[in-house]
């Protein structure tokens, strides 16, 4: 039997004859110990540690989150859960500004490496209007870039589908040829944009965590960030590692 099980690291149970098409990253299987002053940091502790252990990895989300220690604080918190267990959230980060605030380095070089490049899957509004959605069946973390609903026709028809799929355990996939067939959804999203007016929240909508807009460039606050942009890599196996020891607060995660 094949299956996709994200919250297993097995990728072969020989003795039940199953094989798990999820196949989980050396840093989701393995993270690099953590010294045990930096392990179990809560909820509204994890900025000093991140700053110490990985500066250029805090300097990169610290500013994605409108250089605010409460967004910060709440997205390292989500972001832990949805790492450590690789489920559902059941709400989405927004995160806004100028062009050139370290989003995309959050996406290529700290985000995929660990969880996975097939896991991690980025696309654009036109995606969510098209009716093939295979790609959601794999999918553990959906970045829309260059978010905007407003640019959409349809916008409260995908308004709907936007909620539906933040919250829902199942999703109605289907591929090119294909009848539509339901599977277990493990998705957590995250929009970018460079606009201000990226989405339409109503009164009391839960599903959304809203950092505020970042209107400098990541360079203002990181001079040096051509040359020592490299050095993120150095910092994922740590930070992978801060992730997985973080003791999270699932209330929050879900608020």
């Amino acid at each position: 039997d094949m299956n996709f099980d994200p919250q297993s690291t097995t990728v072969i149970d020989w003795d039940n004859h199953r094989l798990n098409l999820f196949q989980p990253t050396l840093l989701l299987r393995n993270p690099p110990a953590i010294l045990p002053t930096h392990t179990g940091v809560k909820l509204g502790a994890a900025g000093g540690h991140l700053a110490t252990l990985c500066p250029f990895i805090y300097k990169v989300l610290h500013h994605i989150c409108g250089s605010s220690d409460l967004e910060f604080e709440w997205f390292i918190n989500w972001l832990a859960y949805a790492v450590q267990t690789r489920k559902k959230t059941d709400t989405a980060w927004v995160f806004s500004g100028v062009p050139g605030t370290g989003k995309g380095i959050f996406f290529d070089r700290i985000l995929r490496p660990i969880i996975g490049e097939k896991y991690t899957t980025k696309k654009r509004l036109d995606h969510l209007e098209e009716n093939f959605n295979a790609y959601l069946e794999q999918t553990l973390f959906l970045i829309y870039e260059e978010f905007r609903l407003g640019d959409s026709r349809a916008e409260g028809k995908i308004l709907n589908k936007i909620k539906d799929e933040i919250t829902s355990s199942v999703s109605n996939i289907r591929a090119m040829r294909t009848d539509v067939v339901e599977k277990a959804n493990f998705t957590n999203y995250i929009f970018f944009s460079n606009h201000l007016d990226v989405i339409r929240i109503e009164e009391g909508d839960r599903r959304f965590n809203i950092a505020p807009p970042q209107l400098l460039p990541l360079r203002a606050v990181w001079p040096n960030i051509v040359h020592e942009i490299d050095r993120i890599d150095a910092e994922v196996g740590t930070f992978a590692g801060v992730l997985m020891a973080y003791d999270v607060d699932e209330v929050a995660v879900r608020s």
